[in-house]
């Protein structure tokens, strides 16, 4: 009585209609308000309520009928009512209040135009009062709640509301002011080059390539005191890691953190593992609103933690019902970025590839909607260098907006333990070189051969040396042939002044044994593009076995910047690539003019 409620119950043995009138005119007469009659979660219950709701309106008594299951949900038992319901009697008894007092609100306020945006406002209040309740009850609780305003919720659509709700409360929803000024900080890696700080960063992979292995062996060397892995550097101590692992058993991630010479489990205090919680397949943890509220006190618990997600598909897109191809695939995404990021939380998505496009740039190769990477601060990939037969080699790529991306030739050991290979880019130029000539006619081909062995013993050549014979119809055709080799990046050309005038040189291109090769007497490029009107680049190609890697790698350029200009080109290809920094960029602007031809 002391909080102005009590409970009563019909007595069993006399339910007819005239004793119940009576008794609630005796509760009207006594000053009782009104009567909230919780019905059993049955047909009976039901029944029962209506016949009580007709007797309080016989005496002019306020009557709210709430069914059980509205306000405790599905787990509910048929024919359940409180004595049944989860949690304490505290939390049963706060999740009824919560139910009674949203209906007394939602009936004081003014009637509602039967409009989306009146009810969506509703909707919004309706999320908010819901957050003062315990985590287990909000959900059915606001399904309930918008059943009477004559709206029915998905579980998406009650996650995306009280995640609202959240962000209001939180001081992060769009309703108030943006900020005027934005911190300028470098980039915070925590990986050099490969995974950035308080960031979403995503590992797109197709399955059984390595990519959950070769992070959990990264982490696991920063925790046991390396200062890099795979000579990239680890910036700070290593993070506390939360591991949602649900897209493996817990079997597996034993003998993945084991082989990582890790504790086959979690440990509060980081001593054995830097693994303070781990969720498995038999766990189905799931990024909804219950998982975000459990990240978010993980991220005060552990400041600065990496919240590994294994993976995208596992804890989001099955379990949410959400299609890989849909752009609401990023909102989980994003949200758990929003509730550890104030912490200094940073997430790692694992994601999978499209077979068609494993081996392309990492953005493009991630599997579903493209707003899974627009999302992301960082996107690595891992693909096979080759399918040939032996060849266990893997390139680990990286985009994004930490700096120039990184292309990395990786492989393991005996042991398993992934080991770099070097930097991939003139591996990466040679298959493509390989596979340019694998794409070449038999007169090509012919014509290639003869470069390179005129080139092996010493001797120059020019279009007369490779045709056929002096008519201008065999030179035609010699010409023609060499100027396929050149566009293909298996031939360079110079210009070279004899005698008798100037004559065209053909030699074919060759990577060089010891890497790409620097002229220090060529000047340096800009790194922007400011300054570099009036260029003009001549017919000519540059000469050197530096050529035919210039011209794949402004190649890809031109793929992505379809509309720059040959100046614009050369400047983004340099600024892409330091390897080309000290390169002429009359010669660059030379083979851009080439491209976009």
């Amino acid at each position: 009585m002391a909080a102005g409620r009590v409970g009563i119950s019909q007595p069993g043995h006399n339910h007819k209609q005239e004793a119940i009138t009576r008794r609630y005119g005796e509760l009207k007469a006594a000053g009782v308000a009104g009567v909230v009659y919780v019905a059993d979660n049955d047909q009976t219950g039901n029944r029962k309520a209506q016949k009580c709701a007709a007797c309080a309106e016989g005496v002019g008594l306020p009557f709210l009928w709430l069914p059980a299951i509205r306000i405790w949900g599905d787990d509910l038992p048929i024919g359940g009512s409180i004595d049944d319901a989860q949690g304490s009697a505290v939390e049963r008894f706060c999740a009824l209040e919560v139910a009674v007092e949203a209906h007394l609100e939602l009936d004081l306020e003014a009637p509602v135009d039967d409009t989306a945006q009146d009810l969506t406002v509703m909707l919004e209040r309706c999320a908010q009062r819901v957050l003062e309740l315990p985590l287990e009850h909000r959900s059915h609780t606001l399904r309930a709640m918008a059943k009477d305003l004559g709206a029915s919720l998905s579980g998406r659509d009650v996650d995306r509301l009280i995640a609202s709700a959240r962000s209001r409360r939180d001081g992060r929803g769009a309703r108030r002011r943006g900020r005027r000024t934005l911190e300028v900080k470098a980039t915070p890696w925590l990986w050099e080059g490969l995974l950035i700080g308080q960031a979403i960063n995503i590992m797109g992979a197709l399955p059984k390539v390595g990519k959950t292995s070769l992070l959990i062996q990264a982490i696991a060397a920063w925790h046991q005191g390396a200062v890099s892995f795979l000579g990239q550097r680890f910036i700070g101590p290593c993070p506390p890691l939360i591991l949602i692992g649900t897209d493996q058993p817990a079997a597996d991630w034993a003998r993945m953190l084991q082989g990582a010479q890790l504790h086959a489990g979690a440990d509060p205090d980081g001593l054995t593992t830097p693994v303070r919680e781990i969720w498995t397949m038999e766990d189905g943890f799931v990024l909804n609103e219950e998982g975000m509220e459990m990240c978010g006190d993980l991220a005060r618990e552990y400041p600065g933690a990496l919240f590994l997600v294994d993976s995208v598909a596992a804890a989001v897109t099955t379990p949410l019902g959400i299609p890989e191809e849909s752009p609401e695939i990023a909102e989980p995404l994003r949200r758990l970025h929003a509730v550890v990021a104030p912490h200094g939380g940073t997430s790692v998505f694992i994601a999978h590839a499209g077979k068609g496009r494993a081996g392309d740039d990492p953005i493009r190769a991630l599997r579903g909607s493209t707003a899974l990477p627009a999302v992301a601060s960082q996107i690595l990939g891992l693909s096979r260098l080759s399918d040939a037969p032996g060849d266990d080699r893997l390139i680990l790529l990286t985009q994004g907006r930490g700096g120039h991306p990184l292309k990395l030739l990786v492989s393991r050991d005996h042991e398993g333990k992934f080991v770099s290979d070097g930097d991939a880019a003139s591996v990466i130029i040679s298959q493509r070189l390989q596979e340019a000539e694998n794409r070449l006619t038999e007169d090509q081909t012919d014509t290639l051969q003869r470069l390179r062995n005129r080139h092996a013993d010493g001797l120059d050549t020019s279009v007369a040396d490779l045709a056929t014979d002096n008519s201008r119809q065999a030179l035609d055709r010699s010409r023609t042939l060499l100027r396929g080799l050149k566009r293909a990046g298996l031939a360079t050309s110079r210009k070279a002044t004899t005698a008798s005038g100037q004559r065209e040189l053909w030699e074919p291109f060759a990577l060089p044994s010891q890497g790409l090769h620097h002229d220090p007497s060529k000047p340096s490029l800009p790194s922007h593009t400011k300054g570099c009107e009036g260029f003009e680049g001549s017919e000519a190609l540059p000469v050197g076995p530096l050529s035919g890697v210039i011209f794949h790698l402004m190649t890809r350029c031109a793929e992505t910047f379809h509309e720059a200009s040959p100046q614009e080109l050369a400047l983004c290809c340099a600024d892409q690539h330091p390897e080309l920094q000290n390169e002429n960029l009359d010669d660059l602007v030379a083979i851009a003019i080439q491209i976009s031809k």
